[in-house]
């Protein structure tokens, strides 16, 4: 099980933990964005998430979705699931890392890209990233309450 955490982990080579089997998921294009940001809407409601935390969330996975279809090999999994009191998302891709620091520095206005994970780490309670030649796996944690 997951311990709750602040912060983000960039992870070369080392995978995180395993989703549980009850976890619900969905694959994803660029054309499926409506799509999965109607899913994790509804996850989140099933949870009693509150209203501004469920747009967080949406906000957030939107995000990584987007990053997913950009340089992820143009599509993804969104994973979620629920563990005592955190809600967890996750999305894999087929893109890699490279940065350790990638969204904890705020972008300046004149930059071009750089914005998504830096918002998604804003908007969540803590991110973690494992990254390989693999692929990616982002990790988002939400309190509940």
């Amino acid at each position: 099980m997951g311990v709750p955490f602040k912060g983000r982990w960039v992870l070369h080579d080392v995978a995180l933990y395993a989703a549980p089997r009850v976890t619900k998921e969905l694959r994803f294009t660029g054309a499926d964005l409506r799509t999965l940001r109607r899913f994790v809407s509804q996850q989140a409601r099933e949870v009693s998430f509150e209203e501004d935390r469920v747009e967080d969330l949406v906000l957030a996975v939107n995000e990584l979705a987007t990053n997913s279809v950009r340089h992820g090999g143009g599509q993804g999994i969104a994973r979620i699931w629920r563990e005592g009191d955190m809600l967890l998302c996750e999305v894999l891709d087929g893109g890699h890392i490279d940065d350790p620091s990638v969204g904890r520095v705020c972008p300046t206005p004149d930059q071009q890209t750089g914005r998504g994970l830096w918002l998604v780490d804003r908007l969540c309670d803590s991110v973690q990233i494992s990254s390989s030649s693999a692929g990616s796996v982002v990790r988002v944690h939400m309190c509940l309450a």
